[in-house]
Parts: structure tokens; sequence; C-alpha cells
């Protein structure tokens, strides 16, 4: 209450301890224009990249089902793929040295009104090859390309839409009901806005506008997840109670991925930071 007092926070929360919901709240509205409709801790929101944990687990249950192996050239699943000697394993630890494929995008791309999907970001890059930013596995570099990239695996690997195989096998299996994968495989044209999920605003003087949406938008595995404080708190559990895939497979999402050597105290696993300075600490 004191937070929504001195802040104005419109959004849900919950909070959980060992397994128990200790609050699970809504606050304000879904439109924070019209102030019609008041939000739910059902409503699905836009995760961004907190969504790369969904892509790493797509990638892990492929693992687990003996379709993918970690250290392998993805060029075995993705033929197209102009550089060599990246595996899946540099995808999901952002080791692979990538080029930035919104920059690529961004010059390439050239009618922005309609939708860049994974499949045309991957032609851009077999037809463009921007230069890498160090060799493969010779460094860390936090890149949307390397997630992109995996959706293009999920899809090549399982003969799926990501957005079906993120659903089939990790949404409907825990329930996660609210849950979807924002795409524009249907669309010739940018839609002016998302239209699904709760929407963003932003201030322009002293109204609230809507965000608008953009052609990068097309592109899976990055981000697009939508998703409520309940279904995530679902898949903290799944998580926790080895619901989706034993602890042998889990349990090396949250392993650092970078060297002993690495300056920094905070390291990348499969989709998920790790603390590497406090014991069993991801986020």
């Amino acid at each position: 209450k004191r937070l929504v007092k001195l802040t104005g926070f419109n959004g849900t929360i919950l909070y959980a301890e060992k397994g128990n919901i200790v609050i699970q709240k809504a606050y304000g509205y879904q439109n924070v224009k019209s102030k019609k409709i008041e939000l739910k801790t059902s409503d699905a929101f836009q995760l961004a990249s907190v969504s790369k944990m969904f892509s790493a687990m797509a990638i892990m249950i492929l693992k687990n089902d003996g379709k993918v192996d970690y250290d392998e050239d993805i060029r075995a699943y993705l033929p197209k793929f102009p550089y060599e000697n990246v595996t899946i394993r540099m995808l999901m630890t952002h080791r692979a040295g990538l080029p930035r494929y919104m920059s690529l995008a961004h010059d390439k791309w050239t009618n922005k009104k309609v939708p860049l999907d994974n499949d045309e970001m991957l032609d851009l890059f077999a037809e463009y090859v921007p230069d890498m930013y160090f060799k493969p596995d010779n460094g860390f570099h936090y890149c949307n390309t390397n997630y992109a990239v995996l959706a293009n695996i999920v899809e090549q690997v399982s003969g799926m839409g990501f957005e079906t195989f993120v659903d089939e096998r990790i949404f409907k299996p825990l329930d996660m009901n609210d849950s979807f994968v924002y795409n524009m495989r249907n669309d010739t044209t940018v839609p002016l806005y998302v239209g699904k999920g709760v929407p963003g605003y932003y201030k322009k003087g002293w109204r609230w506008r809507e965000m608008t949406n953009e052609y990068l938008n097309g592109v899976m595995g990055d981000k697009n997840i939508y998703t409520s404080v309940e279904d995530l708190y679902k898949y903290d559990q799944a998580l926790d109670n080895f619901t989706l895939l034993p602890d042998s497979i889990i349990s090396e999402s949250f392993k650092p991925g970078s060297p002993k050597y690495w300056k920094r105290k905070n390291n990348y696993g499969f989709g998920w930071r790790v603390k590497e300075d406090r014991d069993s600490t991801v986020y």
C-alpha cells in the first residue's frame, strides 16, 4: 500500500516462501488511461528478456528428448547459419559472439511496416554476415540474437512453431492458462498495437499513451512471452519439483556458463543470471 501511495504503482505482485504464497494482489487498472478495468493477478504482461528462461527450457526439453546436443555446431540444425563453431551451449550462455539482429534489421530490413520473423532474421544473417564481436567461446556478450536463434532451432528440430512448442510442452502441462507467446505469424503488416495481454504505457506530457507495436516483435525467443504472476508461480514450483524435467537437466541451467576467471561476480547459466558469491542464487 505504501508503494502504491508513494509511486502510483500499477501492477500485480505475488510473493511466496518455501512453496507457500504469502501475498498475491493486483493494484490499479489494465488501462491506466481510462481506469475502467481493474487488474487481476491472472492478467498477462509482456516478460521482455525474462522470456529467455522459457526459451532455454524449450531447448532443455529437446535435450531430454535426445533431439539436440548442447555442444554440436548449430549448423547441424540450421544449415544456412553463416558462422562456424557456434554451439547451443554458447547461445544459451551468451558466449557465441554474435552481432545484434536489431542493428542488422535496422540497416537492412527496408520496410519497417512489415513484421520481421525468425526465418527472415536468419536470412539477413546469411545474406549480409555482419562481423562477430569475438570468436565463439572467447568472451561473454549478452545478446538477444542468441536466444532468437534458439527459437529457430526449436522450430527446426521439433517441426512446430516456437509458440506452439512452448504452449504444448511448457504452458499446458503446468496449467499456465494465462500464458502465450506473442507473434505476428499471420500478419502481413505490423498491427498498431499488440492487442493481447496488458499493454505497456508511457507518459507524454501529462497524458498516458499506449505503447505501439513494432516490426521486431515478430521475432521470438529473446522476448514476447506474456504471462501472469499466478502462472509464474506455477512455473517456479515446477522448477523446484522437477515437474517438466529431471534435476540432472534442470540443475545445469543454474551453473555458471563462463569460466572461473570471469571477472564479474554475476555469471550466466541457461536463461538465468547466477550470483557466484551467494550459494544457489539465480535470478
